[in-house]
């Protein structure tokens, strides 16, 4: 007898909301306390809004789904390059000055300061 081994993969985060969500018979309804809305919950489930963080840990903590799910890869990659932008003509340095646009060693210490706060709590 052959025995086939698939490989494991995580479930889409929307499938694994929708088959715990059928696992313990909650309705869309049964959601807005972990999401916020009546509204929020059909757009989440049609994938036609995105999942917050809170969001996230919310689900995570109180329907027991794992956070590998929420947190995996999915989608295409992002490009290396975006083609046909002529970037000199961005005045990034005085843009970021205006604090219209934020430099990445800017943004890499908001996130650590953010995720440092996350987890304190």
């Amino acid at each position: 007898m052959q025995m086939n081994i698939m490989p494991w993969t995580q479930p889409e985060p929307i499938d694994a909301i929708k088959f715990r969500m059928e696992q313990i018979g909650l309705n869309q309804q049964g959601l807005v306390p972990f999401v916020g809305s009546k509204s929020k919950v059909s757009e989440i489930l049609n994938k036609k809004r995105p999942l917050t963080f809170s969001m996230m840990r919310s689900l995570h903590q109180n329907l027991g789904i794992p956070a590998e799910v929420f947190l995996q890869k999915t989608g295409d990659d992002f490009p290396k390059a975006i083609p046909h932008i002529e970037w000199y003509l961005f005045p990034l340095k005085e843009m970021s000055k205006r604090g219209k646009v934020y430099l990445i060693k800017d943004i890499t210490q908001k996130v650590i300061i953010n995720l440092l706060k996350w987890y304190k709590k």
